[in-house]
């Protein structure tokens, strides 16, 4: 995948992942929130077996609740690894350019250079310090 197509995945991921996340974040509250009701009813009124079975459902969307924490967390987290490496790649392929753009520039001038020492314009000494700079700055 280019840098391009990395950065775009890794933003719908991330995107996805903190829906999923948040999502299951007000859910497991919700649900924690039907099982404090229903021990603060059963402690006011007294328990019974309908209490005991509507508390167990909703421990149990807890649980279930934990789960979609973790995967959207984990969808996440691959989403910021996607979106960062496409960062890098973009950046990478960036330098690589600029790079070979140089060379080609430094080319040009000692072309230009090599001309200039041909039709006498400037000493061998005056082209070899020259030549000695554009290739210190490779």
């Amino acid at each position: 995948m280019n840098g391009k197509n990395l950065r775009i995945v890794g933003l719908v991921s991330s995107i996805i992942g903190l829906i999923i996340t948040v999502f299951g974040v007000y859910k497991y509250d919700e649900a924690k929130g039907m099982v404090r009701a229903l021990g603060q009813g059963a402690a006011l009124f007294g328990s019974t077996n309908s209490t005991y079975r509507s508390e167990a459902v909703w421990l149990s969307e807890m649980n279930n609740y934990r789960l979609v924490i973790i995967v959207g967390a984990i969808i996440l987290v691959v989403g910021i690894i996607l979106l960062i490496s496409g960062i890098i790649n973009l950046k990478s392929k960036t330098e690589k350019i600029v790079n070979a753009e140089s060379n080609v520039s430094t080319n040009g001038k000692m072309t230009e250079l090599k001309a200039m020492l041909d039709n006498g314009l400037i000493t061998s000494d005056e082209f070899e310090m020259k030549k000695k700079e554009l290739l210190d700055k490779m």
